[in-house]
C-alpha cells in the first residue's frame, strides 16, 4: 500500500474505529431500557421514505413464505439482499441460524424473551428475522431493548437502487412491503382518529382536513344503541372514527413510553381548524400503534 495522506487518513479512522465500538457496545448495553412496542410502529414509513431495516423485514418475510408454504431454503431474498451488500459474510452460517429460526418458531412459537433491539429513534437496529416471523404470525406486539444513541442505523434505499440487485428481487421486496402496510391496516394495528358529536358532516370535514398527512382505510360512524367505553381517561359514546397510517412518523421515548411526534402535530392541526370553524367536537388520536390497536378493538364493536 502506497503511504499516501489519504491512506493514513483511512487507517486512523479504522483503528480508531475498532477502539470505539467496545466503549459503544458497553454504553449500549449498560444503558438500554426495555420497552414493549406494536410491530406496526417498527414497519411505518420514516421521513416519507422506507429505510433498510424495513427492506430487510420485508425480504426477511418473503424467504419465510418461501419455506413454510413451499419448503424452499435457499433464501433468495436474503442472498440478493444481504450477501450481495456484503459479500464477506458467513453464508453458510448466517443460513444455518436462519433455518433454526424458522424452524423454532414453527415447532416451538415465537420467544418473547429474546428481544428485537431499537435505538432511540424507534429503528430496527437488530432483528429483522425476528420481526418478520412476528408478522407472519400474527404477533402485534414485541420486547425490545432500547439504546439510547440516536440514529445508529438511518439509510433509506439509496443503496439498493444504486446496487446491482436485481431489479425483480428488488420490486418483490417493495411490493411485500406495500402488502404489510394493508396487513396492518386490516388486522387493526394502526393509528385511530376519534371525534365526538353526531354531525357527519362535520365530522368528515375534519377527517379530509387530514388527507395529505394520511392515508385513511376507513371511516366509522358509532351505533348509538350501545353503552359507553372508557379509554384512557376518555368517555365515549358517540361520534366516527377513522383508522389510518401517516403518511410519514417520527417518535419520541419518554421513559419506557413512546410517542409519534408527528401524530402530535396532526392533532394541533385538528385543534386550530375546530376553533376556526366554531366546531364543539372533540377528539382523540392514540400516541402509537399500540394504543391505536387497543383502541380500534373497543371502537369496532360501536360500529354500525
Amino acid at each position: 500500500m502506497d503511504i499516501t495522506g489519504k491512506n493514513i487518513c483511512k487507517g486512523i479512522r479504522l483503528y480508531s474505529k475498532r477502539l470505539l465500538w467496545p466503549i459503544l457496545h458497553w454504553y449500549d448495553i449498560t444503558f438500554k431500557k426495555e420497552l414493549t412496542v406494536a410491530v406496526a410502529d417498527l414497519m411505518l414509513l420514516r421521513d416519507g421514505e422506507i429505510y433498510n431495516r424495513q427492506f430487510y423485514v420485508a425480504a426477511r418475510l418473503l424467504d419465510a413464505k418461501l419455506y413454510y408454504e413451499k419448503g424452499d431454503a435457499s433464501f433468495p431474498y436474503q442472498v440478493a439482499v444481504s450477501y450481495n451488500y456484503n459479500p464477506k459474510c458467513n453464508r453458510a452460517k448466517r443460513d444455518k441460524r436462519f433455518l433454526d429460526l424458522l424452524n423454532s418458531v414453527q415447532n416451538e412459537g415465537y420467544n418473547f424473551n429474546c428481544h428485537v433491539i431499537i435505538d432511540k429513534d424507534m429503528q430496527l437496529v437488530d432483528g429483522s428475522h425476528r420481526i418478520a416471523l412476528a408478522i407472519y404470525n400474527n404477533i402485534t406486539e414485541v420486547t425490545v431493548d432500547c439504546w439510547y444513541r440516536k440514529k445508529i442505523v438511518y439509510q433509506g434505499l439509496e443503496q439498493w437502487t444504486a446496487s446491482a440487485i436485481n431489479p425483480q428481487i428488488f420490486n418483490n421486496v417493495l411490493n411485500e412491503f406495500e402488502r404489510i402496510q394493508i396487513y396492518l391496516l386490516e388486522k387493526g394495528q394502526s393509528f385511530v382518529l376519534w371525534i365526538s358529536g353526531s354531525n357527519e358532516q362535520e365530522a368528515q370535514l375534519l377527517f379530509d382536513g387530514l388527507r395529505p398527512y394520511v392515508k385513511y382505510f376507513n371511516f366509522y360512524k358509532f351505533n348509538k344503541t350501545t353503552s359507553s367505553i372508557q379509554f384512557e381517561g376518555l368517555t365515549i359514546d358517540d361520534g366516527f372514527y377513522a383508522q389510518f397510517i401517516p403518511n410519514k412518523v417520527q417518535y419520541k421515548i419518554i421513559g419506557t413510553e413512546y410517542y409519534s411526534t408527528y401524530v402530535k402535530h396532526l392533532s394541533e392541526i385538528l385543534t386550530k381548524k375546530i376553533k376556526r370553524l366554531n366546531y364543539t367536537q372533540q377528539f382523540y388520536i392514540s400516541p402509537n400503534c399500540l394504543y391505536g390497536e387497543k383502541l380500534f378493538s373497543l371502537l369496532e364493536k360501536l360500529t354500525i
